[in-house]
């Protein structure tokens, strides 16, 4: 199943697995996912569609190899854990190939976030389905890997699938938004063939609105990080004293908490917007990972990129998109740097994609100084 945001993926994966669940008791199932966060949602969801579950498990491919470690008496070197989590995990792998001989334990197993899924881990993971009269389910979109993996020149051995699903009906915007995103998309799409034409797949997917017009997104060019939180403040002033909204139908999105500056000095931003919503005595939660779609809110949401993820809000404020270490690419030549410059355009899509009604970008750059300022003023036009 392949699809941009809001297309329902993570809805269908989990009715599918949860009916086919109900229809074959006798068996199990198992849900796999890259983050937390996912895994946390989706374990509250089945709790309450699910209450007689007893044979649907949710995993990230962590917590399934902490399993088989348990299980099959694998050797677990903690100390390997905290100082190369990575390796850690490899060897574990490893290990559960060597030594588990059977390993016909689901029926089914559905894989959501699979853009961030090593294709070999992908295999791993299919190796434990039965052998036959099995049903093997993945989820993706490849706009959404912000992961170090990510690798746009690399050719991909894909699982070739029975069935290739499109979904591209957005479920979640505006109208008004779906067509910001859509032209994101195809200029992002159109810079990336215009410096490698061999690569003849589109990374963003467009989608279709089904929702009313709504209002039109804005970039709000401001000239230094002071007035960039003036901004943020009288855009939450605005969001709920003019538009009707509550603190909670709103987030604060930006890329990193922190960022090392090229004269050593580091912008701890998560830090002065804390101070400044605090000032300015509005309520607000940072999204760690405990925090999912159906998570009662207090207060303003306020997150990086990564912990943004699988949350949506009627608004947001995407600001300080300074912090992204590709702005331009200074050797158009070097596929490292178109690979790293799509890798920010990313996280520019998921954020995009994070509001249903309302989106604010607020930036100190201009078309001059980044190019990814340029794609989304030219997607605004």
């Amino acid at each position: 199943f392949k699809g941009g945001c809001g297309t329902g993926k993570t809805t269908i994966l989990l009715s599918r697995a949860i009916k086919l669940a109900r229809v074959y008791p006798q068996h199990r199932f198992a849900i796999f996912v890259s983050s937390k966060k996912l895994y946390n949602q989706l374990k509250e969801e089945i709790d309450i569609l699910y209450k007689e579950n007893s044979n649907l498990e949710v995993h990230t491919l962590a917590t399934f190899l902490f399993k088989l470690a348990k299980k099959f008496d694998l050797i677990a070197d903690y100390r390997l854990f905290k100082q190369d989590y990575e390796k850690y995990l490899n060897n574990l792998i490893k290990q559960a190939r060597n030594v588990i001989k059977n390993k016909n334990m689901f029926k089914g197993v559905f894989i959501d976030e699979a853009e961030n899924f090593k294709h070999e881990e992908i295999e791993f993971i299919s190796e434990f389905l039965y052998k036959t009269k099995n049903i093997f389910d993945v989820y993706y979109c490849d706009a959404l890997n912000i992961t170090n993996d990510l690798n746009i020149f690399k050719n991909k051995q894909d699982i070739k699938p029975d069935k290739m699903v499109y979904l591209d009906i957005n479920y979640r915007q505006s109208k008004s938004l779906v067509d910001f995103v859509n032209k994101f998309c195809q200029n992002s799409n159109s810079y990336i063939r215009d410096l490698r034409p061999l690569i003849n797949h589109d990374i963003y997917s467009l989608t279709k609105p089904i929702h009313k017009k709504g209002q039109d997104p804005e970039i709000i060019k401001v000239t230094d990080l002071e007035e960039q939180i003036e901004s943020i403040l009288w855009e939450i002033d605005y969001l709920t004293n003019k538009k009707g909204l509550d603190y909670t139908d709103i987030a604060i999105v930006y890329p990193y908490n922190k960022k090392k500056l090229k004269n050593g000095k580091t912008i701890y931003f998560q830090y002065i917007l804390r101070k400044a919503l605090e000032e300015a005595k509005i309520p607000y939660m940072i999204a760690e990972d405990e925090i999912t779609k159906i998570t009662k809110k207090v207060g303003i949401t306020i997150s990086n990129i990564y912990g943004i993820r699988n949350l949506e809000y009627k608004a947001v404020i995407f600001c300080e998109l300074e912090m992204l270490y590709n702005q331009t690419i200074s050797d158009t030549k070097q596929d490292y740097q178109i690979n790293d410059f799509v890798g920010d355009l990313n996280k520019i899509y998921l954020a995009l994609n994070v509001p249903t009604e309302y989106l604010k970008i607020i930036t100190t750059f201009n078309e001059d100084s980044s190019e990814i300022i340029k794609i989304l003023i030219k997607s605004r036009q």
